[in-house]
């Protein structure tokens, strides 16, 4: 739940729960999505970026690209600590990778995300607003 700017991340955790899991008792694979753009959504509401004011200033933000590599499974009731870090920015997008850590320090899962900045009002990709690409760029690490 917080942007630790020494080591550039921003880390918040979650726990597994019941309504996640799958009959083998894991988190079924696309449940990790919400607790990834939950984070996100914290980091730039954190940064002084949050989605919805950045929507009236005629900005959105949508994912382009979404991957995740899967390590070990999430079990129910596992605390996993989430860490984002931004890897790349370019003139009119921004890669936030995440490494999600469980019990161990074990890597659990690794995902990264691609935001391209769009119009809201052409629906077309436009330029990162100076001051969005200054906040995050306090925050680039390489390679997540």
């Amino acid at each position: 739940m917080s942007i630790d700017p020494k080591s550039k991340v921003y880390i918040q955790s979650f726990k597994v729960k019941f309504h996640e899991i799958d009959v083998a008792g894991v988190m079924f694979f696309a449940n990790i999505f919400p607790h990834i753009h939950d984070v996100y959504e914290d980091f730039m509401h954190e940064l002084g970026w949050s989605l919805k004011d950045l929507s009236g200033c005629g900005y959105l933000l949508p994912i382009v690209h979404a991957e995740v590599d899967y390590k070990l499974p999430f079990e129910y009731q596992m605390t996993v600590d989430l860490i984002l870090s931004v890897t790349k920015i370019k003139s009119v997008n921004f890669t936030t990778t995440y490494k999600c850590i469980g019990p161990h320090s074990q890597i659990h899962a690794q995902a990264q995300l691609i935001h391209c900045c769009i119009s809201a009002e052409s629906g077309k990709s436009c330029s990162l607003p100076i001051g969005l690409r200054s906040s995050l760029s306090e925050y680039v690490v390489a390679d997540g």
